[in-house]
């Protein structure tokens, strides 16, 4: 018999590919995953690594074995999570990525001490990547707040959709004054953006015309992660934003920002919560998503 615990540190080491990456994930000395490794080799009677240097990859049975045990491993995690939803258990630790600190500042901060105070055995985890999310390397419950392209790499991610809203252009009157208000996306070949640094390609500005988005490659000289707005206002370029984020409106309001091609907005610009495809849902992550989601008109509005 092979204990879950082994066939859970196998599929770690798998998907890290590495010794020394999954027993730092597991909090274990790198010596006694090796062991653990070891035995299980030794239960199943075949080798399921290559060891490369410090880097290992799977033999042929390795990757058939791996094959077979995410599915016990994933009846397993649906077993647990139909034993907490028919025993009313709300619990465990639950881990939420964002691609936007201003995102979770605004649509889970506000209502966190409420959500831990309705279900005082669930610890929250909160973490921002403002680079690509690669579902391999990024082992989270919850992806709150990404745009199409993750369910697009990953169509076995189930999602829920967080808000739609117009993409507008904006650019900073001195930027303005500099190189002139652009009245049609032709005239955008004169123009520089200030892009977001993981977009493919990063200076691509998106539209809308006739119903349909259209995207419109401009000259870049900054690209970046963070402090997008900030460098439009700047007057660094024209930047791509939702017209209900916070600081665009702060922006707007105070006259560093203006809106221009307003008639070639994209008008449903939209953005989602991923979560694992699994036969039960964990209640925890359940209960997160339905109390939040059932906050949207109030952060919406605020």
């Amino acid at each position: 018999m092979i204990k879950i615990e082994l066939i859970d540190s196998f599929l770690l080491v798998a998907k890290l590919g590495g010794i020394s990456k999954a027993a730092d994930k597991k909090s274990l000395s790198a010596m006694a995953l090796s062991k653990q490794m070891r035995l299980l080799e030794e239960r199943v009677g075949h080798p399921l690594f290559i060891r490369t240097g410090r880097r290992i990859a799977l033999t042929e049975f390795g990757n058939k074995f791996k094959n077979e045990a995410e599915k016990l491993a994933q009846s397993q995690a649906s077993l647990l999570n139909w034993l907490d939803e028919v025993s009313g258990t709300v619990s465990g630790t639950l881990r939420v990525l964002f691609q936007s600190p201003m995102l979770c500042d605004e649509t889970i901060i506000p209502w966190l001490p409420q959500f831990l105070d309705t279900y005082p055995n669930i610890n929250v985890e909160l973490d921002v990547k403002e680079s690509l999310i690669d579902i391999a390397e990024d082992d989270y419950d919850i992806f709150w707040g990404i745009s199409e392209y993750l369910g697009e790499q990953c169509p076995n991610l189930k999602r829920r959709d967080l808000w739609t809203s117009r993409y507008g252009v904006y650019a900073s009157p001195h930027y303005i004054a500099k190189r002139g208000l652009p009245s049609h996306p032709d005239d955008l070949d004169s123009h520089d953006i200030v892009g977001y640094l993981h977009n493919q390609p990063s200076n691509v500005l998106v539209l809308q015309e006739r119903g349909r988005p259209i995207y419109r490659t401009l000259s870049q000289r900054v690209a970046s992660v963070t402090g997008m707005v900030e460098l439009a206002i700047a007057g660094l370029g024209l930047v791509n934003a939702g017209d209900d984020v916070k600081q665009i409106d702060d922006a707007v309001k105070a006259k560093q920002l203006i809106p221009v091609l307003e008639d070639y907005w994209w008008q449903e610009a939209k953005v989602f919560i991923y979560y694992h495809n699994v036969r039960h849902h964990q209640p925890k992550v359940k209960a997160f998503i339905d109390f939040f989601l059932a906050k949207r008109d109030i952060w919406a509005n605020a």
